[in-house]
């Protein structure tokens, strides 16, 4: 993905809606504003891979909430007898589910990021400014 020029952050302040930027009066509603930020990024034009799978290398495995991945993600995601016959790392269960990037590098995804910060993060991606509104875990 390339780095958008000042002409093209211009053009898109000024377009209403595009393939490149989202519009929303509000975000009071997180789950629906968590449903556009997802589909808005997995509809990334000439990606080869969902963008929700791009590593954030300024964001760090402690910003993953480990309570809410344990105790509300995973039993939501898997089912109970395999989570119980289970026996992966912490870690290994995160880059299953694609919220890290692999056991080995711990860094988290943008759908790591999405389901489980602790807190609504900003970060740099590719050049381009992104803003991901999660929920605040505290």
């Amino acid at each position: 993905m390339k780095p958008y020029t000042d002409i093209e952050l211009l053009q898109l302040l000024d377009d209403i809606e595009t393939d490149s930027a989202e519009r929303k009066e509000s975000f009071s509603d997180g789950d629906k504003a968590r449903q556009a930020v997802c589909a808005f990024a997995n509809d990334l034009p000439n990606q080869n891979k969902p963008f929700d799978l791009y590593s954030i290398s300024d964001a760090d495995i402690h910003e993953l909430s480990r309570n809410v991945f344990e105790n509300e993600y995973l039993p939501m995601a898997v089912a109970p007898d395999v989570l119980e016959a289970n026996d992966r790392t912490y870690e290994e269960k995160l880059a299953s589910c694609r919220m890290i990037v692999s056991p080995r590098d711990t860094t988290p995804t943008v759908l790591g990021l999405l389901f489980i910060a602790l807190q609504a993060v900003c970060y740099e991606v590719s050049g381009i400014f992104e803003v991901f509104m999660c929920t605040w875990i505290g």
